[in-house]
């Protein structure tokens, strides 16, 4: 989670990302015991979690999210019973968002590169319509 200048942006590290960071500016959340990276990873980007980061954030013209902060926060705990039956559907969760991002990532791609042709005269959008129909 970046916790320098621009704050809370959370990124929840999969098992088959190559993941590699140097930054002071992130704080890396891991090994809980009690409670599912999902179910962390979800409140820190939810609008509850953002508030909460922004209620201990320091600094004034480059904010910042401490340690000791962070350690402050508290909240409750479900059950691990409840935790366990709802873990599928925020494990859904996390997968449809990451499938988004990648349907965002291609369509943004593929804008980038014909918007320039289109601009240029080099591709008509009646061509397109011919190429994406066959």
């Amino acid at each position: 989670m970046t916790s320098v200048g621009t704050l809370g942006v959370a990124y929840r590290v999969r098992k088959s990302d190559k993941f590699y960071f140097k930054d002071g500016n992130l704080t890396w959340f891991k090994d809980f015991k009690k409670i599912p990276s999902s179910i962390i990873y979800l409140w820190l980007i939810s609008k509850i979690g953002q508030e909460e980061l922004q209620s201990i954030k320091i600094g004034s013209t480059q904010e910042a999210l401490t340690i000791e902060g962070l350690k402050g926060i508290s909240f409750r705990i479900p059950p691990k019973e409840r935790i366990d039956s709802y873990q599928i559907e925020f494990d859904n969760i996390i997968k449809k968002m990451e499938s988004n991002q990648e349907t965002i990532q291609t369509l943004t791609q593929t804008r980038d590169n014909l918007l320039p042709k289109l601009m240029s005269g080099e591709v008509r959008v009646s061509e397109l319509n011919t190429k994406i129909i066959k």
